[in-house]
């Protein structure tokens, strides 16, 4: 297949894209959407990256999709790149060319575990970390362990051939690989292994080309088969700036992305918003609702506290942005007058108890996210490891213990409540990134009036 080496995506070929994903939401012409998958952690020069960005990346769910995709980049000559993780370093996943980017995360399912072959058929968005987690429930796990454990997916290990820090035991990947489908360049599927059917191990009959599609870096095809983390820990107080802005200082050295699109749920900690603002700009940060309603209603009589708790809960389950936030103004203009403390309260960071409303995010996953619960049982588990010490000696040791107890909680973590949505609140979120950044741009740029001033 011949490819142009200049982009034919205009917004014709993105309507088109639409109309084969059938959701605009999985189409993603938008900047931010694009940067995000053009990043690698690969020495590839930072300074080029604005020149290998892809015109539009798509998150397909099925071979089906990805099988349309393909024939309308063949027909019209538009490169095409599959993406994974983004975790390997050859800077396989680098739309050099520009054109279509298809990003295979929503392809993350299990599909079948046998337990009598002793395989497991996946998509290839599945990480090995979360593939784990399922096989451990029936005693037997993937032996795949690269470097990039947590993040890489079944995918990009096929398409990269990727060699495992366990393969002098267990085999690399080509070796635990039985069978795939693959889209090819034309856009059909195929069924690729060792000769045999999709679960034969060794076959002396037909052609064995699963060695060929294994580490081909995308270039004959697409493979369309195949939880709580503690970040850091810092001494201090998160009512402390300086402290609170070290800690999230430390995370983006250590490798987290300051511009792409983040989440962030905190308590009522002025400091700990402060240092967000410094270190990540104006990304949304949902305020917890627990801390909120008992910091409202600590200034509160005994006898008014349950129908403001009522009204506030009452509030905050809307899931009509501009109706939720109208109420809470509402109550907080009627609560001025006898108690401002109370008042006041609800009006700090009130818009902000109702990002994840304003974000679109609804059911389980968004009673998960509203409160900080989710980190409270690893606080929990780190007071319970430490409760036998019987003298500290020093600052040092505080610290190794706490860390101590955060990795023990984190072999007990499981996933949150809701993580089936995270796909959708991702997308969510790099719209919001997107439509930031492009008021911020709008805001830096001179209207002609001004610029004749500027000139004058």
């Amino acid at each position: 297949m011949t490819v142009a080496y200049k982009s034919a995506v205009d917004e014709g070929v993105i309507e088109e894209l639409r109309g084969i994903i059938g959701d605009e939401d999985r189409v993603l012409p938008g900047m931010s959407s694009r940067v995000n998958r053009t990043r690698v952690p690969a020495p590839f020069p930072v300074h080029r990256w604005a020149d290998h960005m892809p015109d539009v990346a798509i998150l397909p769910r099925t071979a089906e999709e990805v099988s349309e995709v393909v024939k309308l980049a063949n027909r019209l000559r538009i490169p095409i790149v599959p993406r994974a993780g983004g975790t390997g370093l050859s800077d396989g996943a680098v739309p050099l060319r520009g054109g279509i980017l298809v990003d295979v995360k929503l392809m993350n399912q299990i599909h079948e575990i046998d337990l009598v072959d002793r395989t497991v058929t996946v998509g290839p968005g599945i990480n090995m970390l979360k593939l784990n987690e399922e096989l451990r429930k029936h005693n037997v796990f993937y032996p795949d362990d690269p470097a990039s454990y947590p993040c890489s997916l079944v995918g990009g290990r096929i398409g990269t051939g990727g060699w495992s820090l366990l393969g002098a035991r267990f085999g690399h990947t080509r070796d635990n690989v039985i069978s795939m489908q693959v889209v090819l360049p034309t856009g059909e599927i195929a069924e690729i292994g060792e000769g045999g059917g999709r679960k034969l191990r060794r076959s002396s009959t037909a052609l064995n080309l699963k060695q060929l599609f294994t580490g081909h870096q995308g270039t004959l095809g697409i493979t369309t088969e195949g939880v709580k983390i503690p970040l850091g820990l810092w001494e201090g107080s998160t009512e402390n700036a300086t402290v609170a802005t070290a800690l999230l200082a430390d995370l983006v050295e250590r490798g987290l992305d300051p511009e792409q699109g983040i989440l962030f749920v905190i308590d009522g900690a002025k400091a700990l918003r402060k240092a967000i603002r410094n270190v990540f700009g104006e990304a949304p940060v949902q305020r917890c609702l627990r801390h909120k309603e008992r910091n409202v209603i600590d200034h509160l009589p005994e006898r008014e506290r349950p129908a403001v708790k009522e009204r506030l809960r009452r509030a905050w389950a809307l899931e009509d942005h501009a109706r939720a936030l109208d109420q809470l103004r509402r109550l907080a203009g009627e609560l001025d007058r006898a108690y401002p403390g109370a008042a006041g309260s609800l009006r700090e960071g009130v818009e902000e108890t109702l990002t994840l409303t304003r974000l679109g995010v609804t059911g389980s996953l968004r009673r998960t996210l509203e409160s900080t619960n989710p980190c409270e049982s690893m606080i929990e588990i780190v007071r319970r490891t430490q409760r036998n010490v019987k003298r500290w000696s020093s600052g040092e040791m505080a610290l190794r213990w706490t860390a101590a107890g955060m990795l023990e909680a984190e072999k007990q973590f499981r996933k949150i409540i809701g993580y089936r949505d995270l796909a959708t609140l991702v997308i969510a979120i790099e719209r919001d990134h997107e439509a930031r950044h492009r008021s911020v741009d709008a805001a830096h740029t001179p209207t002609k009036e001004a610029a004749i001033v500027l000139t004058a």
